[in-house]
This record gives C-alpha cells, structure tokens and sequence, in this order.
C-alpha cells in the first residue's frame, strides 16, 4: 500500500512560496511504502531535514541512521556508537544484515545508494530520496520500487520556479446581470489568479458589459431601401416613356 501527502510551508490564511519539492519514499519490511512530496526553500534540502518535515523520528549515531520510525522491529533504538547501531548486522547478524538503507535518484533517473549520509545529501527540485528496511549491503542492498517524482508529488517540477505550496480561493469578479455576462476570477492553486470573461460580450469602461449591434442586419435594409428607390424609378419613368409615345402617334394621326 502506497500513503502519500504534501508536506506545505508556512501557515495561515496567506499563500506559502517555495521554491521546490521533494519526494521521500520509505519502504518497510513488510514491503508497504510510504511517500510524501515536501516543499522547501532554498536550493535544496538534505535527506535529515525531509525525515524531520514529515514528524518521523529518527535515530542515529554520528550521521549513522540506526532507526526510523518507531516499530521496534525496523531499527536498532538507543544506539550509542557504531556497533549499536548497526545491531542487526554485527556479530552473529552479519550473515543476514538487516538496515536502513538509504537511496536517491534525481529527476528522471532510476535510484542509485547513496555515498554520502542523509545529513550531507541534498535533493533539489524534483528529486526523490528513499529509505528501504532490508537484508543487503552498499553494492548490495535491493533499491525500493521505482517511483516517478509525478507518482508521489501528483505533478512534474516546477524547476525552481516559485510554487503555491497551499490553496488560496480568490472571490469571483462583480457581473452584469442584465446583459447576461459572466466575468469570474479563477481559484488560485499554483499559478496567478486570472480574471475571465466567460461570454463574447464587451466589457465597457464602467465594467458592464454590453452587446455588440449587428451592422449587416443595418446594411441589409439600407441596401432594401435602395432596391425599391430603384425599382421606383424605373416603373415611373417607364410610365412617361409610354405617355409620351402615346401622344406622339396621336398626334401623328389627327395631322394627316
């Protein structure tokens, strides 16, 4: 079973930046796995401060970790130097070593063991570190599932660019009723909020909307009324053709 959760900075009713996340994968030894996507600030964050931002204790010696979490059973607790913290490997455990070990894979690529500690390693934008409860060693240890930054974070990175790391809600914009137009103002999750207008009407200086006139319906009867002037015209002047051919044979006619 996979649990995730998006670990936000800050508090309040304001909107937190950051300036990255980060995924943390934990894989016990019943081989359930834990995710979590945290947020941070700054270039990055190292694998101690990912643990402590998701309120999962941690034990260890030196940058050693010897325990994780607090079943009794995934760990070596109270460890006070080396040998006590590696319980689970020493002694007549040797042949059957059992730690946490630690992994981190950069965004796009598979999970690699890691050389350096989890108080040193830092994970950028869009990394993932992993811790798997198991048998193995440093060329070893299986690696934990492979798991995308989209898998446990929900989206790709932003590559540093600044993110909304909680949800703020912006009041819709005022609309006009009567001229049937809907201008609202989108929610803000991780990007500007954005007036929009949601119908194809103008917005006049006064915020209102208002209805274009149709300038071919104007044109259509001005051209009509031209058509008839027209046609007028023609009957008339067809008239006095004919009035005067008329009076010209009659005319004709009484002269012989």
């Amino acid at each position: 079973m996979v649990l995730g959760g998006l670990v936000a900075l800050g508090a309040g009713a304001g909107v937190a930046r950051a300036d990255g996340e980060a995924g943390l994968v934990i894989q016990h030894g019943d081989g359930s796995v834990d995710t979590y996507c945290v947020a941070f600030n700054g270039d990055g964050i190292s694998g101690k401060e990912l643990l402590k931002r998701v309120n999962i204790p941690t034990e260890d010696v030196g940058g050693l970790v010897c325990a994780i979490g607090n079943n009794p059973a995934e760990g070596c607790f109270g460890a006070s130097d080396y040998d006590s913290c590696t319980c689970k490997c020493s002694g007549s455990n040797a042949a059957t070593c059992t730690y946490w070990a630690f992994f981190s894979a950069a965004y796009g690529k598979p999970w690699v063991y890691s050389s350096l500690g989890y108080t040193q390693l830092m994970a950028k934008d869009g990394d993932l570190q992993a811790w798997r409860w198991g048998r193995g060693g440093s060329s070893s240890a299986p690696p934990p599932p492979a798991l995308t930054f989209e898998a446990v974070c929900g989206h790709a990175p932003r590559g540093g660019a600044a993110q909304s790391v909680q949800t703020a809600t912006v009041a819709p914009a005022a609309s006009n009723a009567t001229a049937g137009a809907a201008v609202t103002a989108s929610s803000t999750t991780e990007q500007a909020s954005t007036a929009t207008v949601v119908a194809p009407l103008t917005i006049n200086a006064h915020g209102f909307a208002t209805a274009t006139p149709a300038p071919a319906v104007t044109a259509a009867k001005e051209d009509d009324g031209g058509s008839q002037s027209v046609v007028g015209f023609a009957v008339l002047g067809g008239i006095l053709v004919l009035a005067i051919s008329a009076g010209a044979v009659w005319r004709a006619r009484r002269g012989g």
